[in-house]
């Protein structure tokens, strides 16, 4: 018996093309999807590559912080141990300031040439060396060479931490990220204060006198040589290996950082950016670069001269003197000052992207000045108790952890084009820690003379550097860095 053909009704021929109609679009969405998962898999590694990059070069500012605060809790034991008087006092505690104008001018000449992860990584070296000379220190004179090494240290990487950052940052997210230096910067300083308190506790007073202030800065160690393993693992900057010719390199790195998405903006305006010789320092004293070169050395003058850093450095000293009556109160005082700078910190970290840098900045300088004047108020006339005294540094520091001292840093960081940022940054550093040595160097000669009169110098420095930010600091927020670099050419 023959099989009878099989034939389909127009119906049935219609479903089954409908049916493979659905099959193929099912099968396309599941493409689709899978891609779109891919990318997002390919991006969150990205995003958490940055996050581990940026982490490692922010030790650096958590060693800037460490290593400048950690005097706040040793410098009564250092008065008496060596006998120093307020000249002396002074040498020693500016001693790294003059070592950070040193190495940051060293970072500026440089920098461009052999790029910023090297210059990170010979930060490292004299860092260590730096807490062996303190802890070991048999005289002033060889204490004071100690903080020197730490100055060259800590000018090798204050420029650069902050300008790395900044170059291996998706736009959306510098501001946060370039502020994550100057949260490592206070959360150094907080570790400091922590562990010069916890080591003041120890042991009687002959004891503290002679050994404690010595363990206090033999804790540095430490961190130190976790940033030196870090930066093992970090890449160069992808904008400077453009900058010397490496294109490849550059966009591998690229890649790596912000994804191979074609939409990405950074990637798309790095590939479209010329790539420029490299510039001289010369270059930055003409249009357009004379502006932002203004900028970037007033801010930073304007981040010193506004009395926080030498709170911070003579916090207990100045506690004391406030009406503070015993060595562990006033201590105790300086890390709860530590964790309001800290904490504030974390606040401008989450903000400043989304409020702008010019607002920060004009807010701070409002708010510090009112906290500033209370301060030369009671050291003229003790009218106010110890609690209000210590709320109203408290509030000082909250004002400038939200605007002055980050976004300094921030502001510095970006308005530079890629080819002179390197030594742009160095030069506004340079001027900040020559101002910062001229502040710690005559503070303690100044404030023994004319108490009050100090404190209303920087009521007068932080109103005029108000001004100046009013008047000349343009709003950088959500703009990529040869964004603003056509910002000046404009």
């Amino acid at each position: 018996m023959g099989t009878l053909p099989i034939t389909y009704s127009g119906d049935e021929r219609c479903g089954e093309r409908r049916g493979n109609g659905v099959h193929e679009r099912g099968a396309r969405l599941k493409i689709q999807n899978t891609r779109e998962a891919g990318s997002r898999r390919e991006e969150s590694k990205a995003l958490s590559y940055v996050y581990f990059v940026c982490a490692v070069a922010a030790l650096g500012g958590l060693l800037f912080g460490f290593y400048t605060a950690v005097i706040a809790g040793a410098v009564t034991f250092l008065e008496r141990n060596f006998s120093l008087t307020p000249l002396h006092l002074g040498v020693a505690v500016s001693s790294i300031s003059f070592g950070c104008m040193v190495g940051a001018g060293i970072a500026g000449f440089m920098g461009d040439w052999v790029g910023p992860k090297r210059i990170l990584i010979a930060s490292a070296f004299p860092f260590i060396l730096s807490a062996m000379l303190c802890a070991l220190a048999w005289n002033v004179v060889q204490f004071t060479v100690g903080r020197f090494v730490g100055g060259l240290a800590i000018g090798l990487s204050s420029p650069v931490s902050p300008v790395y950052i900044a170059e291996i940052s998706p736009a959306r997210m510098r501001g946060r990220l370039v502020t994550l230096n100057q949260l490592a910067i206070t959360l150094g300083m907080l570790l400091a204060f922590v562990t010069d308190w916890g080591i003041s506790l120890i042991g009687a007073q002959g004891w503290k006198d002679a050994y404690s202030w010595r363990w206090m800065f033999a804790s540095g160690a430490l961190p130190a040589l976790l940033f030196l393993m870090g930066l093992m693992c970090v890449p160069e900057s992808p904008r400077w290996l453009a900058k010397r010719g490496l294109l490849e390199e550059a966009e591998a790195v690229l890649a790596r950082l912000f994804g191979r998405r074609p939409e990405r903006e950074e990637f798309q305006e790095f590939k479209s950016t010329p790539v420029r010789e490299e510039g001289s320092g010369w270059q930055l004293l003409l249009p357009p670069l004379r502006r932002p070169l203004i900028i970037g050395v007033v801010l930073m003058i304007f981040s010193q001269v506004s009395g926080l850093n030498v709170i911070v450095n003579y916090t207990p000293k100045l506690l004391l003197e406030l009406g503070f009556e015993s060595e562990s109160t006033a201590l105790l005082g300086m890390v709860i000052t530590g964790m309001a700078l800290f904490l504030t910190t974390v606040i401008a970290m989450c903000v400043i992207d989304k409020i702008g840098r010019r607002v920060l900045l004009l807010f701070s300088a409002a708010g510090l000045t009112c906290c500033l004047v209370p301060l030369a108020i009671q050291s003229d006339i003790r009218v106010l108790p110890q609690l209000i005294m210590l709320l109203i540094i408290l509030c000082a520091i909250i004002f400038y952890a939200l605007g002055i001292g980050p976004v300094s840093w921030l502001v510095v960081s970006e308005i530079f084009p890629t080819h002179v940022r390197g030594r742009a940054a160095a030069i506004c550093t340079v001027s900040l820690w020559a101002t910062n040595f001229v502040a710690l160097l005559v503070f303690p000669s100044l404030h023994q003379v004319s108490p009050a009169g100090t404190f209303w110098l920087f009521v007068g420095t932080t109103v005029a550097g108000g001004i100046f930010v009013w008047h000349a600091v343009p709003e950088t927020k959500d703009k990529t860095l040869e964004a603003i670099e056509q910002l000046w050419r404009r």
